[in-house]
């Protein structure tokens, strides 16, 4: 995902006032250049499909293997935010229609900045949904930067859901990363 970068042009009226004799007031343009928004490049999460498999449910919850979700920061400022957004592809797993996605629960392990000014952190643990939901959050960092967020799934089975003949739940997922 990459956002245009296009400087904003503001046009100011400027007030001043003359040093000798009376006062007067003069108006002119002043084009200001603000900073364009930054883009974001390079984002992949691995692995994109999640599998889990429970056996049984009183063993504890199917968790997923980590999940890296890394991305490139461009023309990033000391003062500006990202964030990064997970969200289910549809309401139930996929072989699984007895489950739902609530049913799996979000937690982010650790999060990757470069430095520079850069800063990250994980949002709490919360359960997966369809809309998208914050992961991690930090500040950009001047220029160009490298972040990556990890993050494990979790299934907790409890024996809620029926089985579906010993086939994989699947879970497709989609990440956002938004630097504005």
């Amino acid at each position: 995902m990459e956002a245009a970068r296009t400087p904003l042009t503001v046009f100011l009226v400027a007030a001043a006032a003359a040093s000798v004799g009376s006062p007067q007031t003069a108006s002119e343009s002043m084009p200001v250049l603000l900073a364009a928004q930054s883009t974001i490049r390079n984002l992949v999460a691995t692995p994109a499909s999640l599998s889990f498999t429970s056996s049984d449910p009183d063993a504890g919850p199917a968790t997923s293997p980590t999940v890296t979700a890394s991305w490139e920061i461009r023309g990033g400022e000391k003062e500006r935010s990202w964030t990064l957004t997970v969200s289910a592809g549809s309401a139930f797993l996929g072989g699984c229609p007895n489950i739902p996605v609530t049913a799996v629960r979000v937690l982010c392990t650790s999060v990757e900045v470069p430095g520079g000014g850069a800063t990250g952190a994980c949002a709490g643990e919360f359960a997966l949904s369809t809309l998208p939901q914050t992961v991690a959050a930090g500040r950009q960092g001047q220029g160009t930067k490298h972040h990556a967020v990890n993050l494990r799934f979790l299934l907790n089975d409890s024996w809620r859901y029926i089985a579906t003949g010993g086939s994989p739940c699947t879970l497709n997922l989609t990440y956002t990363a938004d630097a504005p």
